[in-house]
């Protein structure tokens, strides 16, 4: 397989985040970590493979049946997906869904940004790339 040179150094240059010419561990573990789009497009996946709700898909993570995920429940729901992360990387996925600021991600949040990926809502969201 022959790569385009300018596709390369582009690639390159968006994990070399110290623009020091070199990609240190750190960079590149950076750069393998699944982006909220990853997590939203295995969360489509698993919605449509049960044909169940975004409620009914984090209802077994839901300890108080509120339809709000805590950071901790979140981890166990990720991890159900498949998703290996820490809890700091848990904690920044899932402030990237909490529109209210709580540090918890309800069903509705999830809802919404799948219709982001999807393109049905706003536009100009920077925080979400549609895929």
């Amino acid at each position: 397989m022959k790569v385009d040179d300018d596709l390369a150094q582009q690639a390159f240059a968006e994990v070399d985040k110290a623009r020091h010419h070199k990609i240190s561990w750190a960079e590149l573990w950076a750069a393998m970590a699944p982006t909220p789009t990853d997590v939203l497009r295995e969360l489509r996946v698993a919605k449509n493979k049960k044909r169940v709700t975004v409620a009914e898909l984090i209802q077994p993570y839901d300890s108080n049946a509120d339809n709000v995920l805590t950071a901790g429940e979140f981890h166990r729901c990720l991890d159900a997906l498949g998703f290996d992360l820490d809890d700091g990387e848990v904690r920044n996925v899932l402030r990237q869904f909490d529109r209210e600021k709580s540090r918890q991600v309800s069903a509705r949040d999830l809802e919404y940004a799948l219709d982001q990926l999807g393109g049905k809502a706003l536009k100009g969201s920077n925080w979400l790339q549609v895929v």
